[in-house]
């Protein structure tokens, strides 16, 4: 019998999302791409990083569900301290060449 396991709408869309900030921050130390930027592993599956990031900005964009989006600031405070407070309002912190 093979088990498949089934995620909520959404869950993948987001494990991509954080692997991919992850990564971008692995990668350049920050999370304060230019408005242009692209991230991926191969170049015909590049994915815009500046979007992502701005739209994490606004308020709700961790989820209506108060558990999942504490659960979500949680990991995105493990990929930078400060990107969880930026989904409340903040602002991420700046790339340090551009300070």
């Amino acid at each position: 019998m093979i088990v498949i396991a089934c995620e909520a709408p959404g869950v993948e869309a987001w494990k991509t999302k954080l692997a991919m900030l992850r990564s971008y921050r692995r990668a350049h130390g920050h999370l304060a791409p230019r408005q242009d930027a692209v991230w991926g592993g191969r170049s015909n599956n590049l994915l815009p990083v500046r979007q992502p990031i701005a739209s994490l900005r606004r308020k709700g964009a961790l989820g209506k569900d108060p558990e999942r989006a504490e659960k979500r600031a949680a990991q995105l405070t493990a990929v930078e301290g400060t990107a969880a407070g930026a989904a409340r309002g903040a602002t991420l912190s700046r790339c340090p060449s551009s300070q």
